[in-house]
């Protein structure tokens, strides 16, 4: 019984089993033809994708020709154009009118006048084929005139001409100032600037009264000839050669010349806030721009961040930091010498007739937003940006460096130089007396402050500060990049190379907003300044306001500014805290801020992070 109950089971096992694999076996078959289908269809698509890289292979190539050709082009049109103007002049600061529509015969008594028919080598005027303003629209009263732009029929004449202009130096017409340079087109005039940091290097030479030989003059013609790349190369080459020793030049391209004695500064001051972004720049500039002897700009540098960052992406693909600095370097050089027309090849849209809507901030700059730069100024009170904005029009840049020239001492605020070090050869030229106020923040205020500001670029910290969960795509080097630049610029500051000696001094943004009045005085006692009253009038109204955030919060210099320099622990998760502490350690020690280790200790604001440290000026 029991044997034939087993059989019966194992039967009817069986024939389940046989039903079911029959059953998997007939699904299985058009899957296993659909697969076959899919095979066979991957295998046309790789073949299609094989053929199109082959096509896209020869049509890249043929781009790169194109390109190529293209530059080549361009160059020979540039060319060309330099070649139908070298003939060509512009005479600049001769006041409109005087020509009474005759500018032929103007700009041969000019020439006259001016030189002096003993030193023309000849019996008459140069002969001049055609003579006119440039086509730009009349200049009103008080803007700088247009250039003459005149072609001198013999080239001989025209070579004259400007050697006797550089011989002669500075050229006076009728009491005014004027200038002849040749007339090269706009790339050209572009390229040329790339080496105005070497002419000023070889000016400094010069002024120091050490000529370089012809070996320097070979090379620098030499590297000039290889193209664009190649200033900072010069740069250093230059530097070896003739290198500032204690302030004195001492070059191998001369041997046995004797060093000549040391350089004596003049009284007028030139001051660099190297900062970082949202490190309390703005509200340390500002101890700047109270001064009425001082000239204060916000931010120049912006613009050329800003050209190098909007260029094709094959320009951006070539450019490389040090060119960045190179440029950011030869316009401080022209600010400094309160040249703002070197800032035009930036500035988008381009000026016109010297005036520009688009500077950067000139509502930060009270210089920028008074007479005679802004022809309105309120009644009552400073001009702020808010006024400064609605009510001075475009800013005509020969007045703003006129209005330049008119104060005593000039500083410069800057984010956009990543280390103290790139400082250096500015730092090293006598004729600058260069002060570097470095300020400094704790890391973690830095980045609360980042993430209020630049919404856009920080939204993955801002996900991760309001959910505690890091999103995979959060960028940490937006701030190791950050500590990494601080570290070693405080590294370099407390090495105390002898370039920054007289010239460096750091400040803590902590320590400023906690006794504002205080560090102030330290700041102006190692610039070589009084401090005017009306800075410690602006300090005594600008920190004790509201810490609450308004529309303009992220750009306002007005705020509690005791409570604002630790207000990020209130709002950073301890999460965050923890990662830039562990990203950031050694910059922390090295400045001076102290570690948290618990939510508790964070926000414990009683307890404050920033360890009392004194640091002194490198005197």
């Amino acid at each position: 019984m029991l044997d034939d109950f087993r059989r019966i089971v194992r039967e009817v096992i069986r024939d389940e089993i046989a039903m079911l694999r029959s059953e998997i076996l007939s699904a299985i078959a058009p899957i296993k033809a659909s697969l076959s289908e899919c095979s066979e269809k991957v295998k046309e698509v790789e073949g299609s994708m094989n053929v199109f890289d082959a096509r896209l292979a020869g049509v890249e190539s043929a781009c790169n020709l194109l390109a190529s050709e293209n530059n080549k082009l361009l160059a020979k049109i540039d060319d060309l154009e330099n070649r139908s103007r070298r003939n060509n002049l512009r005479v600049v600061g001769i006041p409109e009118g005087m020509e009474e529509g005759r500018p032929g015969e103007f700009m041969s008594s000019f020439f006259q006048e001016v030189f002096g028919q003993e030193c023309l080598e000849s019996d008459s005027p140069p002969v001049l084929d055609r003579v006119h303003r440039s086509s730009a629209a009349k200049p009103r009263e008080g803007e700088r005139p247009r250039p003459f732009i005149l072609r001198v029929h013999h080239f001989q004449a025209k070579e004259r001409l400007l050697r006797l202009s550089r011989e002669k130096g500075k050229l006076i017409f009728h009491g005014k100032r004027v200038f002849i340079f040749p007339d090269f087109s706009a790339d050209l005039v572009k390229r040329r600037a790339a080496y105005n940091e070497v002419r000023a290097l070889l000016r400094s030479a010069k002024s120091a009264g050490t000529p370089f030989g012809p070996q320097c003059s070979v090379i620098y013609y030499l590297l000039m000839f290889l193209g664009s790349s190649w200033p900072t190369v010069l740069c250093y080459l230059l530097r070896v050669l003739g290198a500032f020793h204690e302030y004195q030049w001492r070059s191998p391209c001369d041997e046995g010349h004797e060093s000549p004695g040391p350089f004596h500064s003049h009284a007028r001051k030139h001051i660099i806030l190297f900062a970082t972004t949202r490190s309390g720049s703005s509200f340390t500039g500002q101890l700047f721009n109270q001064h009425p002897d001082i000239f204060y700009l916000f931010e120049p540098l912006y613009h050329v961040q800003q050209a190098f960052t909007n260029s094709s992406a094959r320009l951006r693909k070539i450019l490389d930091r040090r060119a960045l600095l190179g440029a950011c370097r030869d316009l401080l050089h022209n600010l400094y010498n309160c040249d703002f027309h070197f800032l035009e090849n930036y500035i988008k849209p381009e000026p016109r007739d010297h005036a520009t809507g688009s500077f950067f901030r000139r509502g930060s700059s009270s210089a920028l937003c008074s007479p005679p730069v802004c022809e309105d100024s309120p009644d009552t009170q400073e001009p702020d940006e808010i006024w400064c904005s609605k009510k001075c029009r475009s800013l005509n840049l020969t007045l703003a460096g006129r209005a330049c020239q008119d104060r005593g001492h000039m500083a410069i605020k800057t984010v956009r130089i990543p280390e103290i070090k790139d400082l250096k050869i500015l730092s090293e030229d006598p004729r600058l007396n260069l002060k570097i106020v470095h300020l400094v923040r704790d890391p973690r205020g830095i980045l609360a402050s980042r993430m209020i500001a630049f919404l856009d670029q920080f939204r993955a910290w801002k996900i991760w500060n309001a959910t505690g969960r890091k999103p995979h795509y959060v960028d940490l080097s937006q701030i190791t990049r950050t500590c990494k630049d601080l570290s070693d610029s405080a590294e370099t500051g407390f090495s105390k190379p002898t370039w920054l000696k007289g010239r460096y001094m750091l400040v803590r943004y902590e320590d400023l907003a906690k006794e504002p009045v205080e560090k102030a005085k330290e700041i102006y006692k190692f610039i070589g300044l009084d401090m005017d009253p009306k800075i410690l009038t602006w300090i005594l109204h600008n920190t004790n306001g509201s810490n609450a955030p308004d529309g303009n919060y992220k750009f306002t210099t007005t705020r509690n500014s005791k409570a604002t320099a630790e207000s990020w622990r209130l709002n950073l998760s301890f999460h965050i805290v923890q990662t830039v502490q562990n990203l950031c350690n050694t910059t922390l020690s090295q400045l001076g801020y102290r570690i948290v280790n618990s939510v508790a200790d964070l926000r414990n604001m009683s307890n404050s992070v920033v360890e009392p440290r004194t640091f002194l000026p490198f005197l």
